[in-house]
């Protein structure tokens, strides 16, 4: 009887960015790990937007070994420029090197399955770290209103 072992995640301790762009709602979201970016000096910083957390190096490492086993890196072009036509994308950023995954109106169902699922690889990580950004804010507690006026 053959054994199963389980995959042993390791940290990713070379320089990472991730982001996934809705291109059609303008939503972005965004990863670092902390060997690429401090956590302590990125949050203390004022931005306009807190789309980007700062995650662990073990998470990073975790996010990029499920993208491997979902063929992000074979099917992905190894560029970062943006695809014409894209619904959503993927970018990928590791010491230099970028690769580019997007979804096209119209591509295979197969293409749209991927990059579903590594959107929700991409969410998962994100959605599990906290972020305590500094965020500009010239509308005070309106900021928080509907557009009814309601909060």
């Amino acid at each position: 009887m053959a054994c199963a072992v389980a995959p042993k995640i390791q940290p990713e301790t070379r320089a990472v960015r991730v982001t996934y762009v809705d291109h059609k709602s303008g939503n972005k979201i965004g990863l670092f790990n902390e060997s690429n970016v401090d956590k302590t000096n990125y949050y203390a910083q004022m931005r306009r937007d807190a789309s980007y957390k700062v995650v662990s190096d073990l998470h990073m490492g975790a996010l990029i070994f499920q993208l491997r086993e979902l063929h992000f890196f074979e099917d992905a072009a190894p560029n970062a420029q943006r695809v014409r036509g894209a619904r959503s994308t993927i970018q990928i950023a590791i010491e230099g090197r970028t690769w580019t995954l997007a979804y096209v109106s119209g591509g295979s169902q197969e293409k749209l399955l991927q990059l579903q699922d590594c959107t929700s690889a991409v969410r998962a990580i994100y959605d599990a770290n906290q972020s305590f950004q500094n965020v500009e804010n010239n509308d005070g507690a309106d900021y928080f209103k509907d557009a009814t006026g309601r909060s």
